[in-house]
């Protein structure tokens, strides 16, 4: 779902979208200061989330884009913060033999290497991407990077716009203090046998190899932070609600 917010009146406007294009459409003309991409299992709970997080927005330098901490039914957290994927994390994570033995490493850098719980004490951190169940982008930010890749049918197109954040030197950051809910299902879940039984898994699929044909799943060591923190010098603590 596509998700305007006109700056100053609280009024909000929104529609479903399928397709990465359709987002793409619905943030074009007005004069939006904000663009939030949110699905429709998203649960936000307090009146003051927007005005909190966009207030913390400022708060951070090179701000690209913000996620915030997503709750599921069972207490456990969506992997909302992730490194970019390699080819070797992909096949760990659909074939649990290699998972578990070959490409281990490779998988819990790439699932692993955030926290994404809820710290109702913890200062906001930088990033590689941010799934775009939730994503809050300032309408610059959003025009600099040109929206959402059409490339992808759906899945990817997060992890492409965290690239193309960075390239444009902005960052996407998490912010662990603020926390919403969701549902728990996640249609791109499953093994290798499953590609066979879900259509939503071969999308992912296809589009992921697109990403990778780009060249967008080479090596990221020389370009992303290998901790999960903040210094101080860059990052003020923003007082809690």
């Amino acid at each position: 779902m596509a998700r305007q917010c006109r700056r100053g009146t609280g009024k909000y406007y929104e529609w479903q979208c399928t397709e990465r294009g359709a987002c793409n459409l619905g943030a074009k003309g007005g004069d939006w200061e904000w663009v939030v991409l949110v699905n429709p299992d998203i649960e936000i709970e307090s009146v003051d989330f927007f005005a909190d997080l966009i207030s913390q927005c400022g708060t951070v330098p090179s701000f690209g884009c913000a996620g915030v901490a997503q709750r599921n039914p069972d207490g456990s957290y969506e992997l909302v913060a992730r490194r970019f994927p390699s080819i070797r994390a992909i096949l760990g994570r659909r074939i649990p033999l290699l998972g578990r033995r070959l490409f281990k490493r490779d998988v819990d850098t790439y699932l692993n290497a955030y926290p994404n719980r809820l710290d109702v004490n913890g200062a906001p951190f930088s990033v590689d991407w941010l799934q775009s169940s939730f994503l809050l982008i300032p309408r610059d930010s959003w025009q600099t990077c040109n929206g959402l890749s059409e490339r992808y049918f759906v899945f990817m197109a997060d992890t492409d716009f965290g690239w193309r954040c960075r390239e444009k030197n902005l960052q996407s950051w998490f912010f662990p203090n603020l926390e919403i809910r969701a549902d728990g299902v996640r249609s791109s879940h499953g093994g290798l046998l499953d590609v066979f039984r879900k259509r939503t898994l071969r999308i992912h699929l296809r589009d992921a190899f697109k990403y990778f044909l780009t060249g967008l799943g080479r090596s990221t060591s020389s370009r992303t932070n290998a901790t999960a923190s903040v210094t101080a010098s860059h990052c003020a603590k923003p007082p809690l609600r």
